[in-house]
């Protein structure tokens, strides 16, 4: 609105407010006057495209970075836990490499603890494909190739750990253990009583609850409504988005790498 506009040359040109780490479901907006208000207009900020989410996140701006020189190897605790400076929610979690490797892929967990180290919690599984002839350098490389947008594009987590269908599915009415096979070692990154996305905006895409998880052996047990072929994938929820409180600790786990080249010189960023 430009100022001055309705001879109120006392009215601000814009008012600003700071709302970090909010959601922004949809905004109304209407005029009013010393005789009154005006009919008002709801504007929807929800986005039904990827990456799904109700409305447009505020998110704080910030980003903690771990990073690892050399050679990659497995290891849980990789580098020294960061503490959390700030409350905040995260906006997006990645991983790159400076030397990249054809020879595999590799896998990685970021988590969180909330009680100075004594026990963690997942915040995100990760991994860097194997790509050949060209490697791959980051852990978003593959799912930009998939449709996904890079990092500076998105508002939400990838939360995707590259987890397909081993096994073809028949529907009906009855729980199923199936198969899956996934970036990184054996961790499913599946909780019991979560929801996920099979083959997400293909013909045959449905939403399941977890019933059953067994990350040893990459199963999880569901009911299905529709048939699913080899390499349907799996894709869990990603909103609402894990919430870091001052005084967390932060830290990451290499799950699997590559081998003989591993690959080298990691960096792991947590974006809020």
């Amino acid at each position: 609105m430009k100022k001055g506009f309705f001879r109120t040359p006392g009215l601000p040109a814009r008012i600003e407010a700071k709302l970090p780490s909010a959601c922004i479901v949809a905004a109304v907006a209407g005029v009013a006057n010393h005789f009154g208000y005006g009919p008002f207009t709801v504007f929807p900020l929800s986005h039904h495209n990827e990456p799904f989410m109700p409305g447009d996140r505020t998110l704080n701006g910030g980003a903690y970075t771990f990073q690892i020189p050399g050679p990659l190897a497995v290891q849980d605790n990789v580098a020294i836990p960061m503490k959390v400076q700030d409350a905040a929610s995260i906006r997006c979690i990645y991983a790159y490499l400076q030397q990249g490797t054809s020879d595999g892929q590799s896998a990685y967990l970021v988590k969180i603890s909330r009680d100075g180290g004594a026990t963690w919690e997942p915040l995100e599984y990760m991994g860097i494909a194997q790509s050949i002839p060209t490697p791959f350098k980051t852990t978003y490389d593959y799912l930009v190739e998939q449709g996904y947008g890079r990092p500076e594009t998105r508002r939400l987590p990838y939360h995707d750990f590259g987890i397909v269908l081993a096994q073809a599915v028949t529907a009906g009415p009855n729980p199923q253990t199936v198969q899956t096979g996934s970036y990184g070692a054996n961790r499913l990154g599946l909780e019991v009583g979560e929801f996920v996305h099979i083959n997400l905006g293909q013909a045959d895409e449905e939403y399941v609850e977890v019933l059953a998880a067994d990350p040893a052996n990459q199963t999880f047990t569901a009911v299905f409504t529709k048939d699913h072929a080899v390499g349907a994938t799996v894709r869990p929820t990603i909103w609402p988005t894990p919430v870091l409180n001052e005084g967390d600790d932060l830290a990451f786990d290499l799950l699997a790498v590559a081998s003989p080249d591993p690959g080298s010189d990691l960096t792991v960023v947590i974006q809020t």
